[in-house]
This record gives C-alpha cells, structure tokens and sequence, in this order.
C-alpha cells in the first residue's frame, strides 16, 4: 500500500511529543494512533465478555448490534486519519461481520493508515485476506484454548477446528502480503486454560506460526463465567506463569504479559510483588535476536513515540510493568505518559442515560475512563481542547507530583497502572464508571445522576440498547448511592 500523507503523519507525531514534553494543555498535533470500534455486532457468545449475551436472555443476538453510520465513518476519518498511522479494534464485535468492511479498507487505503483488527479468526477466509492485504500490518486473534475442549468451553462452540484452519492458512499467506503482518494470538487467563499453558505454547509457535503470544487477565464480566476464577490459588498461578516463561525463554517464543505475580487476595505480595518480579526477568532474560525483520512496517517495529516497542522488545518476555510510564518534560519534571495523548477511544453507537444516541469518545479502554463528547453530535476536533480534555492533560502533566490517592478517579483506578486485572483494580471500584462533561472527575457520578439511573433501573437500560456492563455499572452506584458493601467477584 502507497502511504498518502506519510510525511504529514512524521511531521505530526513529533510536534504531539514536543507539545507534551512542554505541557502544553491546548495542543495543535493529533493522536497518531485509535482504537476505532466500527461495531458492537459479533457471531460469537464467549463465556468471557462483557458483551456476550449470557446475560442479555433468550434470543438475543449480537450479530445484530448497532455500528457506526457510513456517513459518520468518512466524517471522522477526513478529520483525523491524515495524520493517523494506524489504528486498531481491540475490544468489541467482531470486524469481520460489519457489512461496511469492503469500503472499510478503501477509505483506509485513501488515507495511508494501516488496520490492525482483532478478530476471533472464524471469519478469515482468503476473501478477507486479500481485503486487507496491504492494509493490515499486524493482527490479532483471540485464541483460548490449543484445543477442543478447552475452546468450546470457553468460547461455547465447535469452531476450533475451522478457526485453527483459518489461522494457519493466514500464516502462510502472509508471505504475499506487503507489509508482512505481525501476528499475534491472545489468549484470556482462565481456570480452563491456566494448567495447560506451555501446551498452548508450543501450538501457537509450532503449528499456526504467530509472532508473538499475549497473555490477559480475567475482567468480571458475567455470572456464567464465575467458574473461570483464579483468584482463590495466586501460588498455583505464579508458578504457572514461572514455568511458562522459562519455556518461552528457553524456546525464544515472544511472551506479552499483563504481570509476572499474583498477589493474595487480601492484596499482600506472596513472595516479590510484579514489579519485581518483572525487573528480575528483564535483567536475567537472553537479549532478543531482533535481526531480520525489515518486511514488517514501520509502524510494528519502532513502536510508539515514547519508546514503547510493543512488538519488537528488547526481551523474549515482556509485561506490562515494563511499559514506559513516564517522559521527561522540557522542565525537568516527569510527565505521565497515558494512551489518553496517542490513542482516543472510539465506540461504536449507544444510547445514554440522557435518552440520546451517542458514539462516544473515551480516553482508552481500561474499565473506568473518560467521555469527552458525543462524535455524532460535535466533530473529533471541536472535542479535541475542550476544558474537560485539557483538564485531564493538566492532570497527568503533573500526577507523578502527588499521591495516588489524590488522582482522578479512572487513573487511580487504572488497569494499565495496576499490575493485575483482578478484584484489586477491577472490583466494586472500578466496574464501568464513566467520567462525562461536567462530572467531577476527582470522585464518583454524582448524586443527582446516581438517582437517575437507580430510578431508571435496568430495566431501563435492556430497553435501550445497553450493553452488560452498563449493568455492572447500575448495580455498583446502587449499592454506592444507599450505603450498601457489594459483594466482589471472586
């Protein structure tokens, strides 16, 4: 694929590091990178997800969910994707299904920015190969288990056979495509799948023939998923995760973790906490060989602006403790470096507690996070240096200068910061709290909106169109609002 408007993307990219650098609050250069969800539509029900209809009754179909407008699609990218690199769909649907995919990839191609889908794979024959060849520099396929049983346990199908199919037929066929894809599978820490990871291992390296493997831990996102909890055996899990990466490092496979330990559940260290543990990793582990990899684009082997690699770390076993956290600013001072700055959030459509429909633009897809405005209502750019954006740039300019405790409320509770998902960073706290326009973003929703929703009730929400976590959500401000202690997943 040519790459229109590429020196406008470099020219971009180091105004936005010397904007941030200086502390800017009101900045001229956009964010290089996005997680553009174009559609919550999925063929798949996964015992995992949030948004899986375990919990949404009889007859429901996530196939059936809303995406974003075409018209909408082009307005957003003639704004931001001249200076976009590439953006990614991690979290929700499958990209695949979306009616919309074919001219998808045309306005990509229009514009130089590259997709990196994240996909459950059934749906990637050699039609949408070739569909995106060219455009797709690195892909993703959520991947649970290594085999049939573990597979249809945890994604409740018989699709195994056709995805680990389809998986290695895109392997190979990443020979003809220009940039060669990175290719990662990633799989969900569960109780099904925790004993047998260095057999998943082997099969994802030696049989389907993927780049790298990553490894990410269980959110609470349903009742029918409570038997995948590992939480009540953290020494089983450490030394699980011990045996792993000593096999990943003895057989140079690339390992992408979330963390390294597992505390107890009353939140005490076992032996070294995470962070230990990681620093230890990475300064015993063999340097890796790194050579050789210049078929793959730019954008997958340099990484982000702050230094972050992402793909092509320095070790074959990396966490999440070893991400770049911080830069030094023009005046000496550490700036916290957050994907708020490189990487917007973009939801595919809902409708809000304000009886609206909205395509939300959040801060990143930790569990609690910012809203800056609704995309359907006010464009990316009029979004981009309102006071409650430019308020939270203040913040992480200078959040390395106070207490946790004293940050704003989805930072403190942040999933990248926390070196787990678990109760810890995931529990009553932290379970879908959205920050919007006017909140106080130092504390919870307020009382006025607390009563709202609980007078609403779910009810309400199953009405329009919100999706399981909006649940979580109710229930927790519910139990928040009238004093209640709510009981905590695992």
């Amino acid at each position: 694929m040519s790459r229109p408007f590429l020196s406008l993307k470099e020219d971009n990219e180091r105004t936005l590091l010397s904007e941030i650098k200086a502390k800017k609050p009101v900045l001229t250069a956009l964010p290089p990178r996005c997680t553009f969800e174009l559609s919550w539509r999925c063929n798949y029900t996964c015992k995992k997800c949030t948004y899986s209809s375990l919990d949404r009754g009889k007859g429901f179909s996530a196939a059936q969910l809303p995406e974003w407008p075409w018209e909408d699609v082009e307005r957003l990218a003639d704004e931001v994707f001249p200076t976009m690199r590439y953006t990614e769909s991690t979290l929700l649907g499958e990209p695949f299904l979306s009616p919309q995919f074919t001219r998808l990839m045309e306005l990509y191609r229009k514009y130089g920015v590259y997709y990196r889908p994240t996909t459950n794979g059934s749906l990637l024959t050699d039609e949408k190969i070739d569909l995106i060849a060219g455009v797709t520099d690195w892909l993703k396929c959520s991947f649970d288990g290594h085999n049939e049983q573990i597979y249809e346990r945890l994604y409740l199908n018989r699709n195994f056979n056709t995805v680990a199919k389809n998986l290695k037929h895109f392997s190979r066929a990443r020979d003809a495509m220009d940039p060669y894809p990175w290719f990662r599978v990633g799989l969900v820490l569960t109780r099904s799948n925790l004993f047998h990871l260095k057999e998943y291992a082997d099969f994802v390296f030696q049989e389907i023939g993927v780049d790298d493997m990553e490894i990410m831990c269980l959110n609470y996102s349903n009742e029918p998923m409570a038997d995948e909890f590992y939480w009540d055996i953290p020494e089983r899990v450490n030394q699980l995760m011990d045996d792993l990466i000593d096999h990943c490092i003895t057989h140079r496979y690339r390992l992408r973790l979330a963390f390294t330990r597992m505390p107890r559940k009353d939140g005490t260290w076992i032996d070294k906490t995470s962070v230990e543990r990681s620093k230890e990793i990475a300064d015993t582990q063999p340097r890796a060989d790194n050579t050789g990899f210049e078929r793959y684009s730019d954008e997958v082997r340099v990484g982000d602006i702050f230094g972050n690699k992402e793909q092509l770390e320095e070790g074959y076993v990396w966490s999440n403790d070893m991400r770049i956290t911080r830069v030094e600013a023009d005046d000496g001072s550490n700036v916290g470096v957050c994907e708020f700055f490189t990487r917007p959030f973009f939801k595919p459509p809902t409708t809000e507690f304000d009886g609206k429909d909205w395509i939300k633009w959040e801060s990143c897809g930790s569990c609690s996070t910012f809203v800056f405005g609704n995309l359907k209502e006010v464009s990316f750019r009029e979004l981009y240096n309102t006071p409650m954006v430019q308020e939270v740039r203040k913040f992480l300019y200078g959040k390395y200068a106070m207490p946790r405790d004293r940050w704003m409320l989805p930072c403190k509770h942040c999933l990248c910061v926390d070196q787990i998902y678990s109760y810890r960073g995931n529990g009553r706290l932290n379970v879908g709290v959205r920050m919007f326009p006017g909140e106080d973003l130092y504390s919870y929703p307020s009382r006025d909106l607390q009563r709202r929703l609980i007078n609403r009730g779910w009810g309400y929400f199953r009405r329009h169109g919100f999706l399981p976590a909006a649940k979580m959500t109710y229930h927790f401000l519910k139990d928040y609002y009238e004093g209640r202690k709510g009981s905590q997943a695992g």
